[in-house]
C-alpha cells in the first residue's frame, strides 16, 4: 500500500485499505429500508460515493485490540444502535494468524440484544495490479444489477462472466454477486512467481467480484448472503441469529510458490 492510500485511511476512506470486514451486512440495501418481523427499518447512507448504505457498521467503527503478537492480533468491536443506524446490539470480532506463507482470518458477529435480528458477514478483500492478473474461480449464477448497483435477476454464466478455468482481470466489468461458489479462488500475475489462494469457510457461500477498468485494482469479496438480501425473496437470505447466539466465518490466504 502506498502512502496516499495510509493518508486516505487517516482521513476515514476506508475503501483504500486492502481489506476490511462487513459486518452486520455485506453491499447495500435497497432505498435503505427494510423490514423484519412485522416492523420496518431505515438506514441511512453511510458513504457519499453510494446513495444506498453499504457493508453494514463495522468498516466505519474503531475496533479494540484484545491480542496482539507477532503472529496473531484480536480484534473486537461492540456495536449499540444509533440514529439511522443498525437497530439492534451486537459484538463482532476479526481474530487474524498467520503461520508461514498462511494468513488465517475469522469474523464472527454474537447477537448482544433481546430479540433476534438478521446478519450477514463478508470479507472485502482488494487486489492490485489489476492490467496483469488472472482469476480462477468456480460459481453458480450471476446477480445482474440495475444501474443503482441492486440485483433484479439471476443469469446464468456466460463466456465473460465464467471464471472456472481463469481469465485476466482486465477483459472484464463487473460488481456483482455470484452464488454457489465453492469456497476456492486463485489469483495469479505474470510477473509474480507463485499464486494467491483463498479458500473459505462453506459459511461464505457467495462471491461478490468488483472489477472496474478505471482501478488498478480489483476486489474478490467472500459473503453469506446476496446483496441486497434484506428486500429478496429469493438468493441466499440473511441468517436470524438470537439472543446470545454467535455466527462466524473464516477464509484462509496462501502463497503458493511455482513449481520448480
Amino acid at each position: 500500500m502506498h502512502s496516499g492510500n495510509l493518508k486516505q485511511i487517516e482521513t476515514g476512506n476506508i475503501f483504500s485499505a486492502s481489506c476490511f470486514p462487513m459486518v452486520p451486512y455485506s453491499n447495500r440495501i435497497e432505498n435503505g429500508i427494510f423490514s423484519f418481523q412485522g416492523q420496518t427499518q431505515h438506514i441511512q447512507k453511510n458513504h457519499p460515493d453510494n446513495i444506498f448504505p453499504i457493508h453494514g457498521s463495522g468498516w466505519e467503527k474503531s475496533w479494540q485490540i484484545d491480542r496482539e503478537t507477532e503472529t496473531h492480533c484480536d480484534l473486537s468491536m461492540t456495536y449499540s444502535p444509533e440514529a439511522g443506524g443498525w437497530p439492534w446490539v451486537f459484538k463482532a470480532q476479526q481474530k487474524i494468524k498467520i503461520e508461514g506463507v498462511k494468513l488465517t482470518y475469522q469474523l464472527s458477529i454474537k447477537n448482544k440484544d433481546r430479540v433476534p435480528f438478521p446478519v450477514g458477514l463478508g470479507l472485502h478483500p482488494s487486489f492490485s495490479n489489476a492490467l496483469t492478473a488472472q482469476a480462477r474461480f468456480k460459481t453458480g449464477d450471476m446477480w445482474a444489477c440495475d444501474a443503482r448497483l441492486i440485483p433484479v435477476r439471476k443469469t446464468a454464466l456466460t463466456p465473460e462472466t465464467d471464471f472456472s478455468q481463469g481469465k485476466k482481470i482486465q477483459n472484464c466489468q463487473l460488481d456483482n454477486c455470484f452464488e454457489d461458489w465453492d469456497g476456492f479462488a486463485q489469483i495469479k500475475w505474470p510477473l509474480f512467481e507463485g499464486a494467491i489462494h483463498m479458500k473459505a469457510s462453506p459459511e461464505f457461500s457467495s462471491l461478490v467480484v468488483y472489477i472496474d477498468s478505471k482501478n488498478d485494482y480489483f476486489c474478490l469479496e467472500p459473503v453469506t448472503h446476496v446483496n441486497n438480501a434484506l428486500n429478496m425473496d429469493c438468493g441466499r437470505p440473511m441468517k436470524v441469529l438470537k439472543p446470545n447466539e454467535t455466527f462466524s466465518a473464516d477464509v484462509v490466504f496462501s502463497y503458493i510458490p511455482t513449481a520448480k
